[in-house]
């Protein structure tokens, strides 16, 4: 934020001190005297000229917030289904995410969209063991968009696109292939695409895990989360 010039400033009593514009938070702006006293006041004890310049200068000077967020995860099961066909059993169940984001900046804070990216294995693929590339790691990438303010340590819960987790038992061969959760990376982003927040779950497959180091979600993967 760019201090202003020293100028005079007449409030209604017909006052005239000599200051210059510092920062504003909410509807007050603080104030520098040529003496160097700083003073937060409500523009509006000023002229009208006096008002409309402040009120320009904090347009052209948006407040700067100091971001902290305390980020969260736990695993929901969203629905399930479960048979047995004799030789085996077979569970194909969703899961998601949910995602407690909680504001920890003394303001509130809005405008901003919370990216994520789900990874989970495939080692089963429906009803059957997966194979060859089918194995590999999958990942699923969605967002959601804060648009109205979340207050100061209150928490905003997002619920992931869910993942299919199919788990089959081969009874009398002792062969079990489960998918499994295997972590979450979160990325918080301005109005202008800027990060200003960055987390990696817990689990131990994300230890070294990054947003920069990870693949991008195929094209049409993308999707808006569950706001609760």
């Amino acid at each position: 934020m760019v201090n202003a010039e020293i100028r005079p400033f007449t409030n209604d009593n017909g006052t005239v001190i000599e200051a210059e514009l510092v920062s504003h938070k909410g509807d007050k702006v603080k104030l520098k005297r040529s003496d160097g006293k700083e003073f937060e006041v409500n523009p509006s004890i000023f002229s009208v000229e006096d008002e409309a310049y402040i009120k320009n200068w904090m347009v052209m000077n948006p407040a700067k917030t100091n971001y902290n967020f305390k980020v969260a995860t736990s695993k929901k099961k969203m629905e399930g289904n479960s048979v047995n066909v004799g030789y085996k059993r077979v569970t194909n169940d969703l899961w998601s995410y949910v995602i407690s984001v909680t504001n920890n900046s003394q303001d509130p804070v809005s405008n901003l969209t919370v990216k994520y990216r789900v990874f989970h294995s495939n080692s089963a693929d429906g009803s059957y063991s997966a194979s060859g590339e089918q194995t590999s790691l999958k990942m699923l990438e969605g967002f959601s968009s804060l648009d109205t303010n979340l207050a100061f340590n209150h928490t905003l819960e997002i619920i992931t696109t869910p993942v299919q987790i199919d788990i089959v038992d081969y009874d009398g061969y002792g062969d079990r292939y489960k998918d499994q959760l295997k972590g979450c990376l979160v990325r918080i982003v301005d109005q202008t695409d800027n990060v200003i927040f960055d987390w990696v779950s817990p689990e131990v497959w994300m230890k070294e895990k990054s947003w920069l180091n990870t693949n991008p979600a195929k094209r049409g993967e993308s999707k808006p989360a569950v706001i609760r």
